[in-house]
């Protein structure tokens, strides 16, 4: 397996970019979306991945955000980490 700078170098080139996407799901976020649980996070996170994964080189969730959730909130952000398994999630 290649080292973490060489697949993040090919990951570039690939997408002709250097985007991280920040997930940060914010409270005044989720209420737009009408949901501010655990759910609700995972749902703006992984909207926010499918919506960038044909330019985004790596993902970088605030884990502060999640972790407000409880325990749920953090199962939501380990999901979020397996829904991009072929992006670098920071």
């Amino acid at each position: 397996m290649s080292n973490f700078f060489a697949r993040l170098e090919q990951r570039c080139r690939a997408v002709d970019s250097f985007l991280c996407v920040g997930l940060d799901p914010h409270k005044q976020d989720l209420e737009k979306l009408g949901d501010v649980t655990a759910e609700g996070a995972y749902k703006f996170a992984t909207s926010l991945i499918d919506q960038t994964k044909h330019i985004a080189v790596a993902y970088k969730p605030n884990a502060a955000f999640f972790e407000a959730l409880g325990a749920d909130g953090v199962s939501a952000l380990a999901r979020g980490a397996f829904h991009t398994s072929y992006f670098f999630f920071l």
